[in-house]
C-alpha cells in the first residue's frame, strides 16, 4: 500500500537464505530513485510460507504482508486492509468492509472474495487458526466480509491482526512458490529470491557474507539493514563500510522490564550504554561495539 522499495533480506535458518524484495504498489520509481539493500537473518524462519510455524511473523515484518487489522502503539485494534467492521447483537456475526482501491503486489485488486480464500486458506493449512475462533461460515460481497462463529468472540478484530492471518492472493500459489519465494500480499515489498546455502545443495554456495559484496558492486543501494549474530552483523557492517554505504544493525537483547530500568539489555556503544528497548533495537552498525 506503500510508496515502492527494493531491498534485500538474508535468512539465516540451518543455511543460509537471503531474498531480494523489491518494491510494488501503485505509481512506479523514476529511474533516478536510490533503493535500500537491507539483510535481516532469522534463527526461526525456514520457508516463506506463512502458514508454516510461526513463519508469518517474517513475512510481515518484511514488509510483504499485511493483516485486516492491526494494533497502535497502545494496543488497541485499528483499521488496516478491513476499514470498518461491526458485530451482530447476537455476537455471532462480523461484518468487515475492506478498503477500496487496494491491490495486491502482481496488481490484482484486494476485494472480500479474496480476503475470504486468504481466511480458509489458514484454517486449512494451520490448525492454530481454531485456537482464535472458529467459523461456521464466511460469506464474501463486493467490498464485504461476513464472519460468523461458533460462539461469541468478542476478540475477533484482535485476533485477525495476527501475521498468520496476513492476506495473502491466493489465486497465484499456482504460480509462485510461496515457501522459497513468498507470497504475494498487498504489503509495499514483494520476495524475487537471492538465495544461498552452506552447501550449494540450493540457489549459491556460501553466506550472505558471499553474496553480498556482489550485490552492493551490481545495485546502487542507499543502505543496508542487519539483523542476527553479532559476528554476522559485524562482518556485514564491515563490508559495507569498504563499500563506502550505511548500515544498520536490529539488535536482539533478552529483556525484563521493557522500560529500560533494568539495564538487562544495554549495551555498549560509542556513545556510551545504550538501552535495545528504549533506544533501538536499530542502532548504526559504528556505534555498536559486538561481543567477540
Amino acid at each position: 500500500m506503500g510508496k515502492k522499495k527494493r531491498w534485500l533480506t538474508a535468512l539465516l535458518t540451518g543455511c543460509m537464505a537471503a531474498a531480494l524484495l523489491t518494491g510494488c504498489g501503485g505509481g512506479g520509481q523514476s529511474a533516478g530513485d536510490k533503493t535500500t539493500l537491507k539483510v535481516g537473518v532469522t534463527n526461526f524462519a525456514d520457508t516463506l510460507e506463512p502458514t508454516e510455524n510461526y513463519f508469518s511473523w517474517v513475512v510481515m515484518r518484511y514488509g510483504m504482508g499485511e493483516t485486516l487489522v492491526k494494533f497502535d502503539e497502545k494496543m488497541n485494534a485499528t483499521p488496516w486492509l478491513a476499514e470498518s467492521w461491526k458485530i451482530s447483537d447476537d455476537k455471532l456475526t462480523w461484518t468487515f468492509k475492506i478498503r477500496d482501491n487496494v491491490k495486491f503486489s502482481n496488481g490484482k485488486p484486494l476485494t472480500a472474495e479474496a480476503v475470504k480464500a486468504s481466511l480458509e486458506r489458514s484454517f486449512k493449512k494451520n490448525n492454530r487458526a481454531e485456537t482464535f475462533f472458529k467459523y461456521t461460515e464466511m460469506k464474501a460481497d463486493g467490498q464485504t466480509l461476513t464472519i460468523k462463529t461458533e460462539k461469541p468472540s468478542p476478540s475477533m478484530p484482535g485476533f485477525l491482526a495476527d501475521p498468520l492471518f496476513l492476506i495473502v492472493d491466493v489465486s497465484s500459489e499456482g504460480e509462485r512458490d510461496f515457501a522459497k519465494q513468498g507470497p504475494i500480499c498487498t504489503g509495499p515489498y514483494v520476495c524475487e529470491s537471492f538465495v544461498t546455502t552452506d552447501d550449494g545443495s540450493y540457489g549459491r554456495k556460501g553466506f550472505v557474507t558471499t553474496l553480498l559484496p556482489d550485490l552492493l558492486r551490481a545495485g546502487d543501494y542507499d543502505g543496508v539493514a542487519v539483523c542476527g549474530p553479532p559476528v554476522m552483523m559485524e562482518r556485514v557492517a564491515a563490508i559495507t563500510a569498504e563499500h563506502g554505504i550505511p548500515c544498520e544493525v536490529s539488535l536482539e537483547k533478552r529483556m525484563a522490564c521493557g522500560l529500560g530500568a533494568c539495564l538487562s539489555c544495554a549495551v555498549d556503544t560509542r556513545s556510551g550504554r545504550r538501552k535495545v528497548c528504549k533506544d533501538g533495537p536499530v542502532f548504526a552498525a559504528g556505534e555498536v561495539y559486538y561481543a567477540s
